[in-house]
């Protein structure tokens, strides 16, 4: 992801920036931090997603938002649910986000 920015993006952009020769340092640090805040927005997006899927399954109620009549309903999870969502949180989602950090 960072190679393709970098090379398709941010260094046509950095050039069209320093026309003028002698400039290739500050076209390639400009490119560099371009590409950087790129990925860096990514993995912010990635990571909040992720963490947002986790509070769900870890929490003790269901939460319903804008699905139909049942807007801001809040139930209780059973026994099981409750079992279910925690098995699906510590084998799916804990390890992307203790990847992602």
């Amino acid at each position: 992801t960072y190679a393709a920015f970098f090379v398709l993006v941010c260094y046509p952009i950095s050039g069209a920036t320093y026309l003028n020769e002698g400039f290739l340092i500050q076209k390639l640090a400009s490119s560099n931090i371009g590409s950087m805040t790129v990925v860096f927005f990514l993995i912010l997006r990635l990571y909040s997603g992720w963490g947002y899927i986790g509070s769900r399954l870890k929490s003790k109620v269901i939460e319903f938002e804008e699905t139909g009549w049942y807007d801001g309903d809040i139930e209780e999870k059973s026994e099981a649910e409750k079992a279910r969502d925690l098995f699906l949180y510590r084998s799916n989602v804990q390890p992307v986000e203790e990847r992602l950090q």
